[in-house]
């Protein structure tokens, strides 16, 4: 199970947690692990002792990107042509999860994100189901349990139960 019960968000991937994805065809397998704040990154100094930029990227699976090495995902790709521009001080800090939409992204953004102090935020968009992961109407908990924003109370809805991830061995 690589999903860590976090009620604050509903979920995260497990901090220091080491497997492979598969993709649904056993087409593919790649290597994943998690670092101590359950980022599908490298260890990260939280207190950025060497002054880099850091670009922080939230969003859903896309952002994640566990279906690629890490090496070769959008984020470290842009690191490397930023580097290449401004220098080596750039960091992309990767906090994507499957199944979030831009509530749970606000709310790790807020409860963790920040503490890293990025320089930009940068949350991905995905338009095919971010509607769907925003709307207790849409949802219905079929993501488990994950709290839901609503703006005309301005506060926070827990709905659902702890989802288990099947794609990962």
């Amino acid at each position: 199970d690589i999903e860590a019960d976090m009620t604050e968000y509903g979920w995260q991937q497990k901090p220091h947690f080491i497997t492979r994805h598969l993709d649904l065809w056993g087409e593919y397998s790649v290597p994943f692990q998690t670092n101590a704040f359950g980022m599908n990154e490298d260890e990260i100094d939280l207190g950025n002792p060497r002054g880099l930029r850091r670009i922080a990227f939230f969003g859903d699976s896309f952002t994640e990107a566990a279906q690629v090495e890490r090496r070769h995902n959008f984020m470290k790709r842009a690191e490397a042509i930023l580097a290449g521009v401004f220098g080596p001080n750039i960091q992309t800090l990767n906090f994507g999860c499957a199944g979030y939409g831009t509530d749970q992204s606000y709310l790790r953004y807020q409860i963790q994100g920040r503490l890293f102090r990025p320089d930009i935020v940068v949350y991905m968009c995905t338009m095919g189901n971010d509607a769907f992961d925003v709307s207790i109407e849409l949802n219905r908990g079929l993501l488990g349990y994950k709290p839901f924003y609503d703006a005309a109370r301005d506060t926070w809805i827990p709905f659902g139960w702890k989802i288990y991830a099947t794609y990962y061995i």
